[in-house]
């Protein structure tokens, strides 16, 4: 587990606070870099070699890329150039970089202190000290900026230089520099190359030819990956429909272009066009390439995902379990597409309610995501607010904090604040401050996160709308409950047409609308509500979502008590206080709701039938009630 940057939760509050001021946050006193700069302070001889291996290490490649091509250009080998040029930067691989940064560190170290006269325990102590210190620095993320800043831009002047007379070699060289960016997580400095590595195909070569399609789809795909949706779908229609008509159906490059499409529809929250392309893109690239071509693998795990947000869980499991296990065994462990694959059955077991688990996963994703990525990579940042996610699950606030706040502040920073990642840690952030009784401070990130999502993905995606059930969510409990009401409606009334009756988030509209009314004492209206969506809910939640199930009739009966419903209320409470109690992933929060319930049911049957005893089953259950909070309290 890493180690945590807050001592305690008013540290954190202090610094969320100064986030939400505009200032700079003050949760990295101490942290690697500071210490590295105190040891150097004091060890300067002992140090200083790291400057020089990163100068070394990038003027060496950087002479390398300028070389090569001045001298490949010279001899006229204008396609051998290219294919070097492709296979080099196929070949960069940062973390190996950092790695070798690490151990050079290390090695003239050690080398820099015998020099100086220290004793072998001396030296070991000193090096084991910085050995320590550089343990906590991304190194991967170093070689990146160092790639970016003294390789990338320098390749891209020199490409510029060198093939200005020959159009085609350099859109080849273009085109290999811009995937390299953007498969690295370097989204914007990816952008001009591929913008003009598709004006001079278009140019030259015309829109049908087959490398400008190429160029058509990646530019798509990139701004896919940007979060600029409505920018990304003509290139995305384009290459698809053209690879459709001049390659056929069936050809992998029209699958490529069909299974980017689909992504898009699914990001643009449109779930049944998306699955529809999903479906069409695994049958036929099993067909044509194999059960374990990576691209077979990325439409089976895409459409597990799909069927996942759709709480189709038992239909995504052996989808996501079967892609995991391929990519594992096709690709490694550590791949990029592995650890996407492992972070989302990560997320399938948190919906199944195992959260233990899907801690588990979520954190293989993370450690080996930060050591290969770096720590601002997209994936990187994602497998971050996962951890947040399912620590937030568990109730462990302070903790969730703390991930939270590194995703939402890098991906401001790294991918804008529009883009739909940003906006997910902005809403989550929002929903632990919440959570955590600071209402004023969630607003200002409710509001945004709504306001952002509407400008950018539109009123109707799914994102947007929960955005709308959040902002009632928060009003109603900051007692603004007449504020509140309209918006449970529109999310209901949308999350009906959007998502179907059935699906979880309209049950949980629904939940929170009952909950709103019965508190504004319309507790007949309430009942009535909930108990229409009954059997929905058990058949959404049922099996491995149990828990939503017991919560679900906590919430009945809890309203039913309340309409003095008490045979059905009790019905509804005693099921929810079974299912709660051994569910897994049922928290304590949920366990002591139940609880709560069941004590005012007999408290209010006492009331109204005071001679059959139900003050002693009232008092039963407030024992049970008071043991519960007692053994879960925590210690100081």
């Amino acid at each position: 587990m890493p180690e945590r940057r807050y001592q305690g939760a008013g540290e954190l509050a202090r610094d969320i606070q100064r986030y939400l001021n505009g200032e700079a946050i003050e949760a990295r006193p101490a942290t690697s870099l500071y210490q590295l700069r105190q040891f150097a302070r004091r060890n300067r001889a002992l140090v200083i070699s790291l400057v020089a291996i990163m100068v070394v290490l990038a003027a060496a490649t950087t002479v390398s890329v300028a070389f090569a091509l001045r001298e490949a250009a010279a001899r006229h080998q204008t396609q051998a150039v290219a294919d070097f040029q492709g296979q080099m930067l196929s070949d960069i691989d940062p973390q190996a970089m950092g790695l070798k940064l690490r151990a050079d560190l290390l090695a003239k170290s050690r080398a820099a202190a015998g020099r100086s006269g220290h004793t072998p325990e001396e030296i070991d102590t000193r090096v084991k000290e910085l050995e320590g210190l550089v343990a906590g620095i991304d190194l991967t993320g170093l070689a990146l900026t160092a790639l970016d800043e003294n390789v990338f831009q320098r390749a891209l002047s020199a490409i510029d230089a060198q093939f200005a007379d020959q159009p085609l070699i350099k859109a080849q060289l273009l085109q290999t520099l811009a995937s390299t960016l953007r498969d690295l997580g370097l989204l914007e400095a990816a952008t001009q190359p591929q913008k003009e590595t598709l004006e001079i195909r278009r140019h030259v070569l015309g829109d049908e030819h087959s490398d400008t399609l190429t160029s058509i789809n990646f530019m798509g795909d990139l701004l896919l990956h940007q979060g600029k949706l409505a920018e990304a779908e003509p290139s995305i229609r384009e290459a698809m429909e053209t690879r459709r008509r001049t390659l056929g159906a069936e050809h992998p490059a029209t699958l490529a272009s069909m299974h980017t499409l689909a992504v898009l529809f699914h990001n643009q929250g449109k779930l049944a066009e998306a699955e529809r392309l999903y479906r069409q893109a695994l049958d036929r690239r099993r067909r044509q390439l194999g059960d374990e071509h990576p691209a077979t693998l990325d439409s089976m795990h895409d459409l597990a995902r799909l069927l996942q947000e759709q709480n189709r869980l038992s239909e995504a499991e052996p989808y996501f379990r079967e892609a995991l296990e391929r990519y594992r065994r096709v690709l490694g462990d550590e791949h990029p597409r592995t650890l996407t694959a492992v972070n989302d059955v990560g997320f399938l077991l948190q919906a199944q309610g195992k959260l233990e688990e899907a801690e588990a996963y979520h954190r293989e994703a993370l450690d080996a995501r930060r050591r290969i990525l770096g720590n601002e990579h997209a994936d990187t940042l994602t497998s971050v607010n996962s951890v947040g996610f399912v620590l937030h699950a568990r109730d462990r606030l302070t903790e969730a904090a703390e991930y939270y706040l590194e995703a939402m502040e890098t991906r401001r920073r790294v991918l804008g604040d529009e883009h739909p990642d940003t906006l997910i840690s902005i809403n989550n952030m929002g929903g632990l401050l919440k959570d955590q009784g600071k209402l004023s401070d969630a607003e200002p990130l409710y509001l945004e996160a709504l306001a952002t999502r509407r400008r950018v993905l539109g009123e109707g995606h799914p994102d947007t709308i929960g955005s709308v059930n959040n902002m009632g969510w928060l009003f109603e409990a900051q007692g603004k409950l007449a504020e509140a009401e309209p918006l449970y409606r529109q999310a209901l009334e949308t999350r009906r047409r959007v998502l179907g009756e059935e699906h979880p988030e309209t049950l949980v509209s629904i939940g929170n609308l009952s909950s709103l009314l019965q508190t504004r004492g319309r507790a007949t209206e309430a009942a009535a509500l909930l108990a229409s969506a009954e059997p929905a809910a058990r058949r959404v939640f049922a099996g491995s979502n149990a828990v939503r199930l017991g919560r679900f009739l906590t919430l009945l009966g809890r309203e039913r008590v309340s309409a003095a419903e008490f045979d059905a209320a009790e019905a509804n409470l005693s099921e929810a206080y079974t299912i709660l109690s051994d569910a897994q992933g049922a928290t304590d929060r949920h366990r002591a709701d139940v609880l709560r319930c069941l004590v005012e049911l007999y408290d209010a049957r006492h009331a109204a039938e005071p001679e059959k005893g139900h003050d002693q089953q009232a008092a039963e259950w407030r024992a049970r009630l008071a043991e519960r909070q007692t053994s879960t309290r925590p210690t100081e």
